[in-house]
């Protein structure tokens, strides 16, 4: 079996190389030349170089795994360019028999629960992008079927978008936004399990699938298995969910003013000062037969090794 990744230098994508290797399948993978390439060092595969820019050609493939997107932009039409336009780009140019999107439970919106039947009401410019990137590719599903999943949160080994809450909880201080939070979280490893077997399986063409641990979290609750992993006993600090949001559009302000590129924004506040982001697994484990396997003490064990091994933490 022969697969395409795009996207594979980044947290999700390396992993889901990683996995495909280990099948025995032939991997192929979409590269700018400016690509770092340090978590596929030493892996074997075939070396696509593209400019998305301009007009490009594909291997044919069985799957091609469409990963590649932008976590944060500037504006909104740069997070369109990414996660629509590259897309519809990337769809067009397939030569596949199935192609895997991978979007984000951001597609959805917040929800104390929801499921694929659920509508969608994306609230961050970030969601909004990936649900017309969702829509785009879907209406093209005549040509080639289309499988989209939505992961909650992701963690695991490589992942930056979290570190600098380890990092805080790492000098003692605890973070707490505004009222209770609960999520849906899933370990990366779990996660490109799912990715594959939801493109393998015939039952997951044109299907729309959310990859999550059976059960939820409070953000505490995670806080305090982080605090374990690092035998630390941080003191509580309460931000009220109206601060994160001030904090948020006052860090975007000044990036744009230095001309720096940060993760934290006013979208990225709006995000995090939601009540609920929450979504059932249900219908992945009843059509693909799959389900999270990783606990997540274990996980966050690993997770916080790795960082260690990284000298990220100490």
């Amino acid at each position: 079996m022969r697969a395409l990744v795009t996207g594979a230098t980044g947290f999700v994508g390396s992993h889901l190389v990683d996995l495909l290797l280990e099948r025995g399948w032939d991997v192929a993978l979409t590269l700018r030349k400016s690509s770092k390439l340090h978590w596929l060092e030493g892996r074997r595969f075939e070396r696509v170089d593209v400019d998305f820019d301009k007009p490009f050609a594909l291997p044919e493939v069985d799957i091609l795994f469409h990963v590649a997107g932008a976590i944060f932009a500037e504006s909104y039409e740069a997070y369109l360019a990414a996660n629509r336009d590259l897309s519809v780009k990337v769809f067009e140019a397939a030569r596949c028999r199935r192609f895997v999107h991978v979007s984000s439970l951001a597609a959805q919106g917040p929800m104390a629960a929801c499921d694929e039947t659920t509508p969608c009401a994306p609230i961050s410019l970030y969601g909004k992008s990936k649900w017309e990137g969702e829509q785009a590719v879907w209406s093209r599903r005549e040509r080639i079927p289309v499988t989209v999943l939505r992961p909650p949160v992701v963690y695991g080994p490589r992942d930056m978008g979290l570190f600098d809450l380890y990092k805080t909880v790492s000098l003692g201080i605890r973070p707490e936004i505004g009222g209770p939070k609960r999520i849906s979280i899933i370990h990366a490893r779990d996660l490109v399990e799912g990715i594959l077997r939801a493109g393998e399986a015939p039952e997951g063409a044109n299907q729309v699938f959310y990859l999550a641990n059976g059960e939820t979290w409070t953000i505490v609750d995670v806080l305090r298995l982080v605090e374990r992993g690092l035998g630390v006993s941080p003191a509580k600090l309460h931000l009220p969910d109206g601060l994160v949001r001030f904090a948020g559009g006052l860090a975007e302000k000044g990036a744009k003013l230095l001309g720096k590129k940060i993760m934290f924004s006013r979208d990225k506040a709006l995000e995090m000062t939601q009540p609920a982001w929450c979504c059932s697994p249900a219908k992945a484990e009843k059509l693909l037969g799959w389900r999270s396997r990783i606990p997540m003490e274990k996980g966050m064990s690993e997770t916080l090794a790795w960082y260690r091994q990284e000298g990220l933490l100490t």
